[in-house]
């Protein structure tokens, strides 16, 4: 087969397709920049609804963790306080200080994410906790009304909304 040219296909021209914008032309830079914030907008909004719904998991994670903190540092000291001496379980005094630890690492992460009006009695349960001396009933459920306390207040000041929890009711 030989070449065929193209006057002899008809065709007289080449034609490219036309890109047709929906803006006229002197619109067409504010169409960019409308769009261009438009995109701005939604990836705001993106990243907020994501920060809303990973914060209440963090604060849900940070009180559990600040809740039995405080619960096995109470627990851990009542039970060096009866009587064991380092000479019988030195580990005791080990898992103690370990307690003591992860109780004041989770009451500074719980501080950080929640409100200050709650920060403030978050932090002031380690003044609470200086001030026990004797391990008894009284000291107990003062120590743990205390904590459900600041469990309630913490859980109250979290919002809820339709949107991010349409099963809550």
């Amino acid at each position: 087969m030989g070449d065929i040219s193209e006057m002899e296909l008809g065709i007289t021209e080449l034609s490219l397709p036309v890109k047709h914008s929906k803006c006229a032309p002197p619109l067409e830079p504010m169409c960019r920049i409308l769009n261009f914030l438009v995109g701005l907008v939604l990836i705001y909004l993106g990243f907020y609804f994501n920060n809303v719904l990973t914060q209440r998991a963090q604060i849900s994670n940070d009180l559990a963790q600040y809740y039995a903190s405080a619960a096995s540092e109470y627990y851990s000291a009542r039970d060096i306080t009866d009587g064991v001496d380092a000479n019988t379980n030195p580990d005791l005094y080990k898992i103690g200080n370990t307690d003591y630890k992860d109780f004041l690492f989770a009451t500074t992460r719980l501080a950080g994410e929640v409100p200050p009006v709650i920060r403030c009695e978050i932090l002031s349960i380690e003044d609470d906790w200086e001030k026990i001396k004797v391990f008894d009933d009284a000291s107990e459920n003062m120590w743990f009304s205390k904590l459900d306390k600041i469990r309630l207040d913490v859980i109250d000041s979290m919002v809820y909304h339709k949107w991010f929890n349409p099963f809550w009711k």
